[in-house]
């Protein structure tokens, strides 16, 4: 190995509580999200304290935050507008 070269260097650990895992089409900026209530969206401040890779590469964001809640809903596609308060449909929901 050569002085200075730099590497890939991936480790598992494991699962912090309480964390959550998104996509990263889920996260707005550096630090939020959509939580859907009602069908409407609010913002949840969040703090991203890693990723987690899977077989094919797709990654997702481990996220911790005091506002979410297991089963909560969030917005997952990127959604560019996106605010407080407005109505969005849940295609689970089947409306």
């Amino acid at each position: 190995m050569q002085i200075g070269r730099v590497i890939d260097f991936y480790l598992n650990l494991s699962p912090v509580s309480p964390t959550i895992t998104v996509p990263r089409e889920a996260l707005y900026g550096t630090d939020r999200l959509y939580k859907i209530i009602d069908n409407r969206l609010h913002v949840v401040a969040v703090n991203v304290v890693g990723e987690q890779r899977s077989e094919d590469e797709s990654g997702r964001l481990i996220l911790r935050s005091d506002a979410l809640n297991e089963g909560d809903r969030v917005l997952v596609t990127k959604f560019a507008n996106a605010m407080e308060g407005l109505r969005v449909t849940d295609r689970r929901d089947g409306e």
